[in-house]
Order: C-alpha cells, then structure tokens, then sequence
C-alpha cells in the first residue's frame, strides 16, 4: 500500500487532552510524523502539512500558506473517511476529491515521489505514468515551522499557552518591551542542553527574566541537575558565561575540544528569535537587535546543542562573546 491506515482502534487510544492534528484529527501516527504548533491551542503533523496541496516550505524549513489553507479545508471533507480537513487532492484538475494523508492508502490512491497524488479513479491517467511510486511516505524529521498568520499579534498568544523552537520551549512570553529586541520582563522558558554535572548528558534548564520596580532586569539560568545553584545574573551574557564556565569546569576533554556556544546569550534565553518577537511585537520589524540575531539564527536554526558545530581552540576555550 502507498500509505498505512489507521485503525479505529487506534484512534481511540489517543489520550483524553492529548494534541491532535488539525487535519486528520490524529494523535501520534507513524505515518504522519510528530505535532507541531500551527496556533496556539492548533497542532498538525509534519506530514499532513508537508504534503498538503497548497502548502510551500522554504529552504529554511518554513511552511507558508498554512493558514488560509486550513480555513479551505475546514469545509472540505474526506473522499475516504468523509471527515473535514482533507488538505491532500488528486492531481487532475478537474477532479475534486480530497484526503486525509493517513486515508491515501486505504482510499486507493497513488503516491509518486515528486509529492504528486492521484485518486484511484485518476491513477492510471498518462500523467500518472510518468513517476515513481511511493510504497512508504517518508517521515519529515526536518526541522519545520508553521510560518505565523500575517493577521497575528501579540494578543493572540493569551498566558497558558506555549511555543517551541528548537530545543527552547517559551512558557512565557513576558511584557512586551518598547523596542523590538530588547529583553522581556516576566520571560519564562526552558532549553535542553549539556548538563553541568554530568559530561556528555543534557538536561532542562529554566530560563528566567525577572523585571524590578526601577526597570533593571535579572537573568536566572536554573539546571534539572543543579537545582540548588542557580545562575542569577544582572544581563543574559553574564549567565551564559557563567554557565560555560561550569560546563568547562566539568569536561574532561581537552580544551581544543570543548564545545563553545557560538551564538548571542539572547539567542540562547530565546526572546530574540524570530516567532517570540512576532508573539511580542506582531509584524513590527526593523529594530537593531533583533537584526543582529538573524545571521546567527541562520547558523543553528534548530537552536539544539547537537546541531552545534565544534569550535577548536587553542586555550582554554572562551565563553560566548
């Protein structure tokens, strides 16, 4: 078969709460791959929308189009189950039929590998003929993003509701400051990376941005593995430091090996990437700092400390600069 079904059975294991795909109504599938956050509150497999028929992903992993795809496909039901949110259609023009990616299989139709699907009345067409057939859709484990709705502001994302980019999970977004790139009060997330007490392992850390009555900010860096010494810093650049400085302290490689964190410490609290400061400030761009992060966000999109490159150094290794 092109694609596997799922079972009835299957679908009722999905847990009372649980995220489900806003286009096959899903939980965790092995066909459509993991959730990711489209909105808050709205999640969608990978799959589902990578292979939706009007969805685009540009090179650097953003999809576009989701939104005002998933307004059409609201009113636009299953040719196989019946169910709304059918986002995948046949290929011939004049044909209306449309699928869930998990209902392609069990509904007949024929998958090519250069992402075109036909219906099982259209599968023999001569268009259809000229491409491979895929017997097994190959899981998206690219980093993906659901570009946000130009319509979007910073009301739309209401406390409770959190947003994740890479390894950084923002519980969060706090006040939003007067200038796009500067530091949010109230700031609350947490990173998965190396552990300071344990080589080779990684850990949760809690990330925090603590705003005083006179306007100063304290920057607090918490470890899974450390919880009773914490980082509390009067600027984010003096908590990583310090925090690579335990890192160091407890590696046993040599110091040409170390791994150094090459990126701003805003990228590494996370305020300064680019979905946090759409939370913040909406569509409001053009402001210094949050310029200067784009060049580095390039560098490790995935913000995730096994995507980062080694730097081999001479010394001791420095902190970030």
């Amino acid at each position: 078969p092109e694609a596997a079904a799922l079972s009835a059975a299957d679908a009722d294991e999905v847990p009372v709460g649980a995220p489900v795909c806003v286009f096959c109504a899903r939980g965790a599938h092995p066909v459509c791959g993991r959730l990711i956050p489209v909105s808050p509150g709205c999640w969608a497999h990978v799959n589902c929308l990578a292979w939706s028929s009007e969805v685009v992903e540009t090179v650097a992993g953003d999809l576009t189009k989701v939104h005002s795809m998933l307004q059409r496909t609201r009113k636009i039901g299953c040719a196989h189950c019946g169910q709304p949110g059918a986002s995948i259609g046949c290929n011939v023009h004049r044909c209306k039929r449309s699928f869930h990616l998990p209902c392609l299989g069990p509904a007949g139709a024929l998958v090519l590998a250069d992402r075109r699907v036909y219906c099982e009345e259209h599968r023999s067409v001569k268009a259809a003929a000229r491409g491979s057939a895929l017997h097994e859709l190959p899981l998206a484990d690219r980093r993906m993003r659901v570009q946000p709705s130009k319509r979007s502001s910073p009301e739309d994302w209401p406390h409770g509701h959190w947003l994740r980019v890479g390894a950084l999970t923002v519980l969060h977004r706090g006040e939003r400051p007067q200038k796009p790139g500067d530091p949010p009060a109230g700031y609350v997330a947490r990173r998965r990376h190396w552990s300071t007490l344990r080589e080779e392992e990684s850990c949760w850390y809690e990330l925090r941005i603590s705003g005083a009555e006179d306007g100063a900010l304290a920057f607090s860096v918490l470890s899974e593995h450390e919880p009773e010494r914490p980082i509390e810093c009067t600027s984010a650049l003096e908590a990583v430091r310090e925090l690579y400085a335990r890192l160091r302290a407890v590696s046993t490689k040599p110091a040409r090996t170390r791994v150094h964190y090459p990126y701003s410490a805003a990228s590494f609290f996370g305020w300064s990437l680019e979905p946090v400061q759409r939370a913040l400030h909406g569509d409001e761009r053009g402001a210094a700092g949050g310029a200067a992060e784009e060049p580095e966000e390039v560098r490790n999109p995935s913000g995730c400390a096994r995507a980062e490159p080694v730097k081999w150094r001479g010394g001791g290794g420095a902190g970030p600069t």
